[in-house]
């Protein structure tokens, strides 16, 4: 009976999750490729400042001076550039950083589809399985509004090379390094070069396998890691030399968002909780039903480890660990998670545990499509008269500016300020990434927002501080604007162009 339960759970409850969450998924990639015609510029938005430093990757090159943000700045000085290195190919065929940015996404998801399918047999996880794996892994709420709507196609691309990282630690744990273990090096030197994050907790699986081997194949293991490093020296280096020099980057100890209970964090602070803990609880099962021996356990116990701090919110009062943001973390729980779910010995579990699990798995999927459909807000078509009006104003100066005023959702400032470098060459004080310069810079941002044009003095003593030329408002900021005494251009409906 039990045998038989195994089988169908395996095999024949996983073709309705799979059904149900390939169809949402494949709806919101069609949805996201409105991103073919149409550069997103609206609040529920990362992808915009991608494209920007793509087309800045084209324009001004790798570690050079790039003068459209922040009055100039040393391009991909903190950016890891693997994403950027790998679509710029792209963006050169195309022509087009939308159509490079959006293939690249598309093109990520298939080689992670195929990652999986081809790494997982060698797993002895059957094809339907495989199929699951990658649709729970990539189908998910987490996954479709962050790699699809919010465009975070860096992370997406990290994702790849970190299952590819991930399936040969496992699998070389159990046997000996062979030349082919060598793909190691690569794989993680991609994620070294991608995301510093997702390198991070992947080194937990160097030390696991560190811990494990005998002494002769941990000094392999020290110079796999060591050959990826140097590999990303000619970007990793520099970086090094940037944060010693910038005191931005220990200062966004990001993790704190898990203390942070607010209304916008509230799935997150409940996924902090639930991902963490289904990986607890899914390592027992995987453990105690297969009896594995000790090594298992040493393994795994500096990934078991740092799931126990997540759980309870204690990484982020560790250093490095701190200033990772929580999101991360997740999808690393949740390829463990499937990787335990799919390698559990069923026929020696609890048979009231088993039945409901094919039920739990079509609850998971539509719980997930729920959040998306709730939560995550479709490709927003920046053809509204807000955009139109705006858009009128970009052509008609020269020079840097910065937007003051409150502007409707479908108007976010960052995505202008990645706009109009790509297709008006204009230039901002502002941008996406506050390590780019030191905390001070900003504090007269600070002091532009608290003073809200109230001080007419210091506002012109900031902004031509910030070698700001000029300025564009929204409705009532227009006529702040006037009692300043800044030399009017141009109206467009409810924004107006002013001149420092």
């Amino acid at each position: 009976m039990r045998e038989k339960l195994k089988i169908l759970f395996r095999d024949g409850w996983l073709y309705l999750p799979i059904f149900v969450m390939s169809i949402y998924f494949l709806y919101r990639l069609v949805d996201q490729s409105q991103l073919l015609f149409y550069f997103p510029r609206d609040y529920v938005n990362d992808i915009s400042s991608y494209m920007a430093q793509l087309f800045f990757l084209r324009e001004c090159g790798f570690l050079n001076f790039c003068q459209y943000w922040y009055n100039g700045f040393i391009s991909f000085s903190f950016t890891p550039p693997g994403w950027f290195l790998f679509a710029l190919p792209f963006y050169y065929l195309f022509g087009d950083v939308k159509i490079a940015t959006y293939f690249t996404m598309v093109l990520s998801f298939v080689l992670a589809f195929l990652v999986i399918y081809f790494g997982g047999k060698r797993f002895r996880l059957s094809k339907l399985q495989r199929v699951a794996f990658f649709s729970f892994m990539f189908m998910n709420a987490l996954s479709i509004g962050s790699f699809i709507r919010l465009g975070r196609v860096h992370e997406l691309f990290t994702w790849v090379w970190f299952l590819l990282f991930s399936f040969l630690i496992l699998y070389y744990r159990e046997r000996k390094l062979d030349w082919k273990s060598l793909f190691i090096i690569p794989s993680y030197s991609l994620i070294l070069l991608s995301y510093l994050s997702i390198a991070v907790i992947s080194s937990l699986l160097f030390l696991g396998l560190f811990i494990i081997k005998p002494k002769k194949e941990k000094i392999l293991v020290a110079f796999y890691f060591l050959a990826s490093s140097l590999l990303t020296s000619f970007w990793f280096v520099p970086f090094i030399k940037s944060v010693f020099v910038s005191s931005a980057i220990p200062a966004l100890t990001q993790n704190l968002w898990l203390w942070q209970f607010r209304s916008d964090l509230i799935l997150t602070n409940l996924a902090a909780f639930l991902f963490p803990l289904a990986f607890l609880i899914l390592f027992y099962y995987y453990w105690s039903s297969n009896n594995k021996p000790r090594n298992e356990i040493y393994f795994f116990a500096p990934v078991v480890i740092l799931g126990i701090l997540y759980l309870f919110r204690l990484t982020p009062f560790i250093p490095v660990f701190r200033n990772i943001f929580p999101d991360p973390y997740l999808p690393f729980f949740l390829f463990f998670s499937l990787f335990f779910f799919f390698k559990i010995d069923y026929s020696k579990i609890d048979i009231k545990v088993v039945k409901i699990l094919p039920f739990a798995l079509v609850f998971l999927a539509l719980i997930s499509i729920t959040i998306n459909i709730l939560h995550t807000p479709s490709f927003v078509v920046p053809n509204d008269k807000a955009n139109l009006e705006l858009e009128g104003l970009f052509s008609k100066f020269n020079g840097s500016f910065l937007m003051f005023g409150d502007y409707p959702r479908t108007i976010y400032a960052k995505a202008i300020y990645s706009y109009v470098p790509i297709y008006y060459g204009l230039s901002t004080p502002y941008g996406w990434y506050p390590e780019l310069k030191e905390p001070s810079y900003f504090d007269t941002f600070k002091n532009l927002k608290k003073s809200d044009l109230s001080d007419c003095g210091s506002f012109i003593h900031d902004i031509k501080f910030l070698n700001t030329t000029h300025v564009i408002g929204y409705r009532e900021t227009c006529g702040k604007f006037s009692k300043c005494n800044l030399n009017f251009l141009e109206n467009s409906g409810n924004f107006c162009l002013y001149k420092v």
